[in-house]
């Protein structure tokens, strides 16, 4: 099953990590971002069984965060969708948006698509 879903801006697509993966890892490389995650930032080995386990939890439940693309440009914008993982408290919309895309609605657009 491959998922996309498109809003006025954005793309929401399956996570492709041949595509996906260097913008994830300077993502998940920010420390400003991480700490809206809980934790420190990422080196790329950490970002990538980020992504990796995205990719599993999508495959095991059915669902998960989709990419974000940001339509004119195709750049990465980030990542948005329901997560559930093992042992969570209960489901819910997630998202992290690279930096260079805060405070442009991006994330408020793609959770609610």
């Amino acid at each position: 099953m491959v998922t996309r879903i498109e809003t006025e801006r954005l793309i929401l697509r399956d996570v492709d990590p041949e595509v996906d993966f260097e913008p994830w890892s300077a993502c998940f490389s920010d420390p400003d971002i991480m700490r809206y995650l809980g934790g420190a930032s990422m080196n790329r080995a950490q970002a990538w069984r980020n992504m990796a386990t995205v990719v599993g939890h999508r495959q095991i439940r059915g669902f998960g965060f989709l990419s974000v693309i940001e339509k004119t440009s195709g750049a990465w914008v980030g990542r948005v969708g329901p997560w559930n993982p093992e042992d969570w408290p209960e489901p819910e919309v997630g998202w992290t948006i690279a930096r260079d895309y805060w405070r442009q609605g991006y994330a408020t657009e793609a959770g609610r698509a």
